[in-house]
C-alpha cells in the first residue's frame, strides 16, 4: 500500500528542503510516497497564488495530486477544516527542520495529529 504525505516546504522543495513553518506561507509542497514503511519517491508541487478566501485551493491541489495526509508546522483553522472536509488527516511537524526529519518521524509513527485547538491565528510562525 502506498501513502502520500504532503509537506509545506521552502524553495526549491524536495527531500533536502527545509520545512515551512506555516502552511499558508510555503514556497512549495513536497509530496513523499511511502511504500512498505520507506520513502519510495518524492515530488514537488508549486504553490498556487494565494487569493482572498482561497484557502481551499492548496487543499484541493494536494487532494487532487494524491496526498493521503499532510504534515504541517502551523496551519490556520480554515485550511485545517478543509483537509478534514476532503478526508485528509493533518499531522504536526512542529519542531522538525527538514523533509528528511519529517519522513523519519512519519516512519517511526511519532507525528501527532494536528487538532483544531492547535491552529494558529495566521502568520505568527517565522520561516
Amino acid at each position: 500500500m502506498t501513502l502520500c504525505l504532503a509537506i509545506p516546504t521552502n524553495a526549491p522543495g524536495g527531500l533536502d528542503a527545509r520545512v515551512s513553518q506555516h502552511f499558508g506561507h510555503c514556497d512549495a509542497f513536497t509530496l513523499l510516497d511511502f511504500r512498505d514503511g520507506l520513502v519510495a519517491g518524492a515530488r514537488v508541487l508549486e504553490v498556487p497564488a494565494h487569493q482572498q478566501g482561497g484557502c481551499m485551493v492548496p487543499v484541493r491541489l494536494l487532494a487532487d495530486n494524491g496526498a493521503s495526509a499532510v504534515a504541517v508546522a502551523g496551519i490556520g483553522r480554515r485550511p485545517l477544516l478543509g483537509f478534514v472536509e476532503v478526508g485528509l488527516k493533518v499531522f504536526s511537524s512542529d519542531g522538525l527542520d527538514s523533509v528528511r526529519d519529517v519522513a523519519a518521524a512519519w516512519i517511526s509513527g511519532s507525528l501527532p495529529e494536528f487538532l483544531v485547538d492547535d491552529v494558529c491565528g495566521g502568520g505568527e510562525h517565522a520561516d
